[in-house]
């Protein structure tokens, strides 16, 4: 509908005449201005009908076809005989701007009669490169996200989407979830009539982190993660955002667990329907294999902490820590498997704790 043309388009206009009066033409001449867009420099007579004489003047820009001594009978006297034309190309300067619109109307004079206007032609200088852009909903997202992808460019007739190169829509726009972590690809070829651009963008799928719930008596551990969020029945517990929580109160006990992406997992509940039956232990650890750290959670009172390999031998001490909080470091140990002894000292009390290095 634009009648889009490239600026390094030859444009052919024709000119069609015909004598409907009552008697024979002596001579006709058409008039026509030339859009400044257009180069005079690339005018060329492609055809004409009769003997014709053609003037460019380049102030006025104006092209005279004469058509002298062209004796054209009427169409009533002669139809066939009656019509006339001219053809001529030109080519628009390959500096003019796209969306530029080039417009041209030739007026037709029969001997001494007023002009006869022709219909105006007009084409619409289109520049090619953004037949492929789009939009994407996000770039970095987690994994089983929405992502969605739309074409914003008006004049495209073919789409084909690509992701790692696999086609996957030809719609100007398509929804997928992204189920897996990972790099992709998002490709776009559009094509018109005029042109075929592409156009990629690199899409990040960050991982999901696991959000299990561990038992442990009065305390719940989440799994690892870099932040947490606890849930009471549904509701966000204000200011529990640490991996484990003492239970206070019956109900649901759920955890969202984050990673260092942003992403986030929602755990399984775990339901406690009575405080009062939930055996307090001594100590909790966890994680539990550990990597570079673990936490070592203790009830009250006065404790030695021993850490022995598999025979028995103490390889670390810790001696009355002064928070019911030990942070343990995983230091000089090597992956394998250990124990931590704990010695409650003001009940003549032992535990002992597998602890595995990963």
């Amino acid at each position: 509908e634009e009648h889009y043309t490239l600026a390094d388009t030859e444009l052919e206009y024709l000119v069609r005449f015909q004598n409907t009066g009552n008697a024979t033409a002596q001579t006709v001449l058409i008039r026509d201005t030339i859009a400044p867009e257009l180069d005079l420099g690339s005018f060329a007579l492609m055809a004409n009908s009769h003997n014709v004489m053609t003037t460019i003047d380049p102030v006025t820009r104006e092209i005279q076809f004469l058509f002298e001594n062209i004796m054209l009978p009427d169409s009533t006297a002669n139809e066939p005989e009656s019509h006339g034309l001219v053809s001529y190309v030109i080519k628009p300067y390959a500096d003019t701007p796209a969306e530029t619109v080039v417009e041209n109307t030739a007026y037709i004079f029969f001997d001494t009669n007023p002009a006869i206007v022709t219909n105006t032609t007009w084409n619409t200088i289109y520049e090619c490169g953004d037949e492929a852009n789009f939009d994407i909903s996000d770039e970095v997202l987690c994994a089983e996200e929405n992502l969605t992808g739309v074409a914003t460019h008006d004049f495209v007739y073919t789409y084909n989407w690509s992701i790692d190169g696999e086609e996957f829509s030809d719609e100007a726009d398509w929804s997928m979830i992204m189920d897996e972590p990972g790099v992709y690809a998002i490709n776009l070829i559009g094509m018109n009539p005029l042109c075929t651009s592409e156009n990629e963008v690199s899409v990040t799928v960050n991982p999901l982190p696991e959000a299990v719930i561990t038992e442990n008596g009065a305390i719940l551990v989440a799994s690892e993660g870099s932040a947490w969020q606890w849930f009471l029945d549904g509701t966000p517990l204000e200011g529990e955002t640490g991996q484990s929580i003492e239970i206070m109160d019956s109900g649901v006990y759920t955890v969202e667990v984050f990673n260092d992406s942003g992403c986030s997992t929602l755990s399984l509940g775990v339901t406690v329907t009575s405080v009062d039956d939930i055996t307090n232990q001594v100590a909790v650890l966890f994680p539990n294999p550990m990597t570079e750290r673990a936490t070592l959670m203790l009830s009250e009172g006065a404790h030695e902490i021993q850490i022995l390999n598999t025979q028995g031998q103490i390889v670390r001490l810790v001696s009355n820590p002064n928070s019911k909080t030990v942070e343990i470091d995983r230091g000089d140990l090597a992956s394998g498997t250990y124990y931590i002894k704990i010695t409650t000292t003001n009940q003549s009390g032992v535990t002992t704790i597998p602890l595995v290095v990963q």
